[in-house]
């Protein structure tokens, strides 16, 4: 009936922080969550938008955050989910990620990507492609 609680359990909560993995790779996930969120609604989001959500500086996400997603996109065949993440006083990428994980001509890709269909990746294999980023000297 309307208004009666159910009396089934609730769904577990995965808490990341205790996931295996490195704290960046959690982190990476973290992002990869937030970012597929604002693909599913067709929005783009600033750094500091995204830093606030993740509770980081905003010149903190280049480096620690989102080379692990950029990579994990370009490991795997992916639209650059970086792509939707944009200055705020330009609506253009930060300088520090390469030109393909923020092409602008991607983002309605980015967009129209069954993103849910995807597993979310873990922290290892952000880490993974976050070590990909360093080898590929980003």
């Amino acid at each position: 009936m309307p208004g009666e609680k159910s009396s089934s359990p609730s769904a577990p909560l995965v808490d990341i922080d205790t996931m295996a993995g490195s704290k960046r790779g959690r982190h990476a996930l973290r992002a990869w969550l937030v970012l597929v969120g604002f693909a599913a609604t067709h929005r783009v989001c600033t750094y500091k938008e995204l830093g606030e959500i993740l509770g980081h500086n905003a010149w903190r996400l280049g480096n620690n955050v989102l080379a692990g997603v950029a990579y994990f996109c370009k490991l795997h065949d992916l639209p650059p989910l970086t792509s939707i993440v944009q200055r705020q006083d330009s609506a253009r990428a930060g300088k520090g990620l390469p030109a393909w994980a923020h092409d602008a001509s991607r983002v309605f890709e980015v967009f129209n990507h069954p993103w849910w269909t995807i597993k979310p990746p873990t922290p290892e294999e952000f880490e993974v492609a976050i070590r990909e980023a360093i080898d590929q000297g980003w």
